[in-house]
């Protein structure tokens, strides 16, 4: 979405009917909240519908070549695993 839609709540807003789960990942890929992506607005619209699904961290890592060379990273986004869930997390229920 933070590619593909100039708004992503009003977006989520307009297919809410459509949508099963939702992956949050950072526009680089990396850590969420160390983004562009306007993350109050987006979990503002979770939050006035009362939707209690889980939200998924999802994240792209250089370890894995194949996935690196597929998706073009060629940086690391984080220095541990463990800091993109734990901060991850962190920063979701925060906000």
């Amino acid at each position: 979405m933070n590619i593909e839609e100039a708004d992503s709540a009003a977006a989520l807003i307009a297919a809410a009917d459509h949508v099963g789960h939702f992956h949050a990942s950072a526009s680089p890929r990396g850590l969420i909240g160390k983004d562009q992506v306007k993350w109050q607005e987006v979990l503002a619209v979770f939050k006035a519908k009362n939707d209690q699904r889980d939200i998924v961290i999802e994240s792209f890592t250089g370890d894995n070549e194949v996935l690196a060379k597929a998706t073009s990273i060629w940086r690391n986004r984080y220095e541990e695993p463990e800091q993109l869930s734990v901060e991850g997390s962190r920063f979701l229920r925060k906000t």
